[in-house]
């Protein structure tokens, strides 16, 4: 399940202890942003036992995109712990996304 968060909410939600936070920076004018986001709430659905998955606007939250260094769009980040433990500019398949999160391509 794909969980909307606020600037506000941030900080907490990467905290968590028991599944790695997915944060999506992306933007809604992005090309290719509908079938991207197809995908990552596939991802999420499939996995919502295992991840929480939080799609960020960076055009609705510059700060947090550049706390990140976030330059292009989509980027992601996998955090566990409240620290980044893997990350990736442009994943454009469900496979790219998936070996990003888990690190090796799941089946």
């Amino acid at each position: 399940m794909i969980k909307k968060i606020d600037q506000q909410s941030f900080n907490k939600a990467l905290q968590t202890k028991n599944k790695p936070a997915i944060v999506n920076f992306t933007t809604d004018w992005w090309s290719h942003y509908k079938q991207f986001m197809i995908v990552i709430e596939e991802i999420a659905t499939e996995y919502a036992n295992k991840i929480k998955m939080y799609p960020t606007n960076i055009d609705n939250h510059p700060d947090t995109a550049e706390k990140y260094n976030i330059m292009t769009a989509p980027t992601i980040i996998v955090f566990q712990n409240d620290k980044i433990t893997n990350s990736t500019v442009n994943p454009i398949t469900k496979e790219t996304v998936l070996e990003l999160i888990f690190k090796e391509v799941a089946q």
